[in-house]
């Protein structure tokens, strides 16, 4: 080879060298933007499940509470990319739909804690049981509390329906009184 065209070729490699250098500048601020604005998507993604697991996770023993009810509505949209957990979910809520199963409670808990389950797989926490899962705490005074509320809700309620009955006689009373009072006060006629 002459000296001619090996000097063609260092100048080829050159500009091949130079113009990926400059591609690389040019274009690497915007893939590393794009590649940190997925991995945030990821993180939040990952962020939300995490949540929602363990605000039902906590709750699990409460399965009337609001919290608990809202997070389950929230479940096809935080783990729409994880078909166990939704196919778990969508049994757990055809149950519930279906009043007249033979123990539905027991069979909703069942249920509830398999979607916890599926749930827990998929998050990595392999170190949590099923048995585990259907264990809760929840203290005396939490529920002497609950029982309370629901007696002082029941007389109200009572009372609502009842209240009428009594402002009649209330009233009823004080006319009577009053006629009462009036003929007391009448002078006798001569």
């Amino acid at each position: 080879m002459s000296k001619e065209i090996l000097e063609i070729i260092y100048w080829v490699a050159t500009l091949i060298i130079l113009g990926i250098n400059v591609y690389v500048i040019r274009y690497a601020p915007i893939n590393a933007v794009e590649i940190g604005r997925r991995l945030n998507v990821a993180q939040q993604k990952d962020n939300a499940k995490r949540n929602l697991f363990q605000l039902l996770f906590s709750l699990r023993g409460q399965p009337l509470h609001q919290d608990f009810v809202r997070g389950l509505n929230q479940i096809e949209v935080v783990f729409e990319d994880v078909p166990l957990v939704i196919e778990a979910w969508r049994v757990h809520l055809a149950s519930l739909g279906n009043n007249n199963q033979a123990n539905a409670t027991r069979n909703w808990e069942i249920e509830r804690t398999t979607l916890l389950s599926a749930m827990a797989v998929h998050l990595g926490y392999s170190s949590i049981s099923h048995s585990e899962l259907l264990r809760d705490y929840y203290p005396e005074g939490h529920s002497n509390q609950v029982l309370d509320d629901l007696d002082f809700r029941e007389a109200a309620r009572s009372f609502l329906k009842n209240g009428d009955i009594v402002y009649k006689m209330m009233i009823d009373n004080w006319d009577s009184g009053k006629r009462m009072d009036a003929a007391q006060e009448k002078p006798p006629t001569p």
